[in-house]
């Protein structure tokens, strides 16, 4: 599988946000992962998991699964989210 870069055309702008957020994967970060529950989310989040997984410091995954698309995740499964997590990923697929 071949790495995709995205390059800004706009330069980065340095803030104390940025200073943060490498301090955050410097000593290791927790990921949250929200899976909508579409066919093939899990399979893109796996991917997406494996490689974070490889190229980044990170001390925990905590997971969920919504039990259908068409509905809004519980206040119950957000709030888990990011009581366990530094940074969450979602996505949709098909």
């Amino acid at each position: 599988m071949q790495d995709i870069y995205i390059i800004p055309e706009a330069p980065v702008i340095v803030d104390e946000t940025s200073v943060s957020s490498v301090r955050l994967l410097a000593k290791g970060f927790r990921l949250g992962i929200l899976d909508n529950s579409k066919n093939n989310a899990d399979h893109l989040l796996e991917l997406l998991r494996v490689d974070l997984l490889e190229k980044f410091h990170i001390t925990n995954v905590a997971q969920c699964r919504k039990p259908n698309a068409a509905v809004a995740a519980s206040a119950l499964q957000i709030d888990q989210l990011v009581e366990q997590s530094d940074f969450i990923l979602g996505a949709m697929a098909d």
